[in-house]
């Protein structure tokens, strides 16, 4: 019969480790939720209806608030359990080791629960990597055409296979660009860029800032724009409850508030442990109201034409009439024109190489020689380049979301909740012990099951009316 200590993962030793502050964490954290999801945002926003979409981000952000504090007390008890096999007494605390999705599954629920978490993980954070590389060459394409014919919306990736040679040039070789950027990127310690993620978070809520103010300006003189010909302004979304785009509204919020698989690499170099809650729950609450007042101002200002990455509309912004008027750009609007266009480039160059890395620590306990160099550069290899081979075939944001946003539902609010239930079973069987340094009315096992619960029926809600919404397209087609 098989020890019931063996084997824990990740091994324990004493070597020392890298570590960064409270405020670096919490900028981790943000630029690990800060990824395509605002970007596709607020055309769910307008598919969906500003009452609806408002009420989903909100349940979604109670929901991940939960089941990430489900996380955090999960990687607690890991911990706890490793250090008791080794000494004997059980103590629980966060330590700095990471126990990653597919490490904490094995420990509490065996080779099952550890297969199942490792293979739809993979297939969650593949989706996101790419979403990253499908925004990021979509946007490079846009800014070339711009600068070269000011044509910014001459290749348009929802028509991917409709594309001129001119067209697929310029989308092949706008890969090949991202990829030499951000690969090498992959391959470097995440406790060697905390200066960097401190500055990207700055950039990111400065860009957040010139959209919001960009849009209302534009809202205040002149009302909702047309970006496209044959568009028109449509405002009724801002009262409706379309139930026919919850199901895209759905898997963009999915994406857009998804951190906790990323939660034990952000959290394991933390210093000040007792402050883990603070860094995450902060993190998701601030996002998700950033996420409502750019959705719900830019989709407002653009309505049916609001593109998808939204940073797309700043192409023709020249400051005139609001913004988007007729004459040649001034000064200072094609320095905020280039600056919010070039968005989605600096901020998924950032967020790539984090995603690859929590897929290829994942990856990594697949192979019976984990920590060898070796094992580590496949797995990061591995994890690096397919998306790029994905990219080539798929550049729709919108497919990309409904195809991969189930995956990352599981991994953000169902597993949490499965391994709180598992950590808190066993280590109540083994110690008797049931509260952690994080555990509050939220950790009782008959709310874990009502949040389990409420989980899956929204998620097939979803699935119920991403198929209709699909049927209904192909019909309409």
């Amino acid at each position: 019969m098989e020890s019931n200590t063996q084997p824990l993962i990740p091994q324990q030793n004493h070597k020392k480790y890298h570590t960064y502050s409270f405020i670096t964490c919490f900028a981790v954290v943000v630029n690990y939720i800060v990824g395509t999801g605002v970007f596709g945002l607020p055309s769910a926003f307008y598919s969906a209806g500003v009452p609806l979409s408002t009420i989903t981000i909100l349940i979604f952000c109670i929901l991940s608030c939960v089941t990430a504090i489900y996380v955090i007390e999960t990687l607690s008890r890991s911990h706890g359990y490793a250090m008791a096999v080794e000494s004997g007494e059980y103590k629980c605390e966060m330590g700095y080791e990471v126990y990653d999705y597919s490490s904490m599954a094995q420990m509490w629920g065996g080779k099952p629960v550890k297969w199942a978490t490792t293979i739809t993980l993979m297939c969650s954070a593949y989706g996101s990597l790419w979403a990253y590389v499908a925004t990021c060459v979509s946007t490079l394409s846009t800014l070339f055409w711009l600068i070269y014919s000011n044509e910014p919306m001459k290749c348009d990736v929802s028509n991917r296979w409709h594309f001129d040679w001119k067209c697929n040039v310029t989308y092949f070789t706008s890969i090949a660009v991202y990829g030499l950027v951000v690969i090498p990127l992959t391959f470097i310690d995440l406790t060697e860029q905390s200066l960097l993620q401190l500055v990207l978070t700055v950039y990111r809520f400065v860009s957040f800032l010139i959209m919001f103010i960009t849009c209302a300006v534009q809202l205040g003189k002149n009302g909702p724009i047309e970006l496209k010909v044959n568009t028109y302004e449509d405002v009724s979304f801002l009262k409706e409850f379309r139930w026919v785009g919850f199901g895209s509204m759905f898997t963009h919020v999915a994406f857009a508030l998804a951190c906790q698989q990323n939660l034990p690499d952000a959290l394991a170099p933390l210093n000040k442990k007792k402050f883990s809650h603070i860094a995450t729950l902060g993190s998701i609450i601030l996002c998700c109201f950033i996420y409502i007042g750019i959705a719900l101002v830019t989709s407002w200002c653009f309505t049916t034409s609001t593109p998808s990455p939204v940073t797309l509309a700043w192409a023709d912004y020249n400051g005139y009439e609001g913004g988007w008027g007729v004459g040649k750009a001034k000064w200072w609007a094609i320095i905020i024109k280039y600056m919010i266009l070039l968005f989605p480039i600096v901020n998924l160059t950032n967020e790539f190489p984090l995603v690859a890395t929590t897929l290829s620590t994942n990856m990594r306990t697949l192979f019976r020689n984990k920590n060898s160099k070796r094992t580590k550069f496949i797995t990061k290899a591995l994890a690096a380049f397919p998306p790029f081979i994905l990219t080539c075939a798929v550049g729709s944001l919108r497919v990309i979301f409904d195809v991969t946003g189930s995956f990352s539902f599981v991994l953000c609010f169902s597993l949490p909740c499965i391994f709180h239930y598992l950590s808190r079973r066993k280590v109540i069987a083994k110690f008797n012990k049931t509260k952690t340094p994080f555990s509050g009315p939220w950790s009782r096992i008959e709310v874990t099951g009502a949040v389990f619960i409420i989980s899956l029926l929204l998620f097939i809600t979803a699935v119920v009316f991403i198929i209709k919404e699909l049927v209904t397209n192909f019909t309409v087609a």
